[in-house]
């Protein structure tokens, strides 16, 4: 099976909920976004890019229409509403 999508992006991690397709995308090190994608017509409807300063967006989850993501080497993590794509909560993680 095949769906519309950008071939310039690299998706290291997908979900779908109720007819979105959401994805964390990368072109390089430093450039990490999240989508919300028309999951039949791949258009993208909301992106959020994550700072250059965060390195990479990790892998995400969806549980309870929010988006759970990690970044690699930061060691920071985010929650995302998924109706919004609005950035919620901000988190260290595996510091200590």
């Amino acid at each position: 099976m095949e769906f519309p999508h950008d071939i310039n992006g690299i998706y290291a991690s997908l979900g779908v909920l109720q007819g979105y397709l959401y994805t964390k995308s990368t072109g390089k090190k430093w450039m990490s976004s999240l989508r919300k994608i028309d999951f039949e017509t791949g258009k993208i409807l909301q992106q959020i890019n994550l700072e250059e300063n965060l390195c990479l967006g990790r892998e995400f989850t969806i549980l309870n229409d929010k988006i759970y993501m990690l970044t690699w080497q930061s060691n920071i993590g985010f929650i995302y509403d998924t109706k919004t794509i609005e950035k919620e909560i901000v988190s260290n993680y595996g510091k200590g």
